[in-house]
């Protein structure tokens, strides 16, 4: 993934109306984070708009899990134990981030990469019977 912004395919989709909804939006927030990022930082203000990203996060991934079972989806422990791993893995990123240890553009690259690929190889796998 290159610094594009992320932008929402119906590759994406997981063929439920709410998780979609709620991934546009994380789409939309981390392409609001990568423009403050590459433009001279607030450093404040990052911090608000990746605070804003993890306190989405743990709401989006309570919720994709609230859906998944009152659907009755199979492989929710495992996809809640991969949701765990995402949110310590996005802590670890941030705070390498405003460490120094981590480039910008690493960091924003990470950031889509993170995004697209849970996306992608693990929403769609456990929503695919939904579809």
């Amino acid at each position: 993934m290159n610094l594009d912004s992320v932008k929402w395919k119906q590759d994406y989709s997981t063929g439920n109306e709410s998780v979609d909804f709620q991934h546009q939006h994380f789409a939309a927030l981390i392409n609001r984070i990568s423009t403050n990022l590459l433009a001279p930082m607030d450093t404040g203000h990052t911090k608000k708009l990746l605070d804003e990203l993890g306190k989405y996060a743990r709401f989006h991934f309570t919720s994709e899990e609230n859906i998944a079972f009152e659907l009755g989806l199979k492989g929710l422990g495992m996809h809640h134990d991969r949701h765990i791993e995402m949110l310590e893995e996005l802590d670890m990123h941030i705070d390498d981030l405003f460490s120094g240890i981590y480039a910008t553009k690493d960091f924003i690259n990470f950031l889509s990469n993170w995004f697209i690929g849970h996306t992608i190889y693990e929403d769609i796998k456990l929503f695919e019977d939904r579809l």
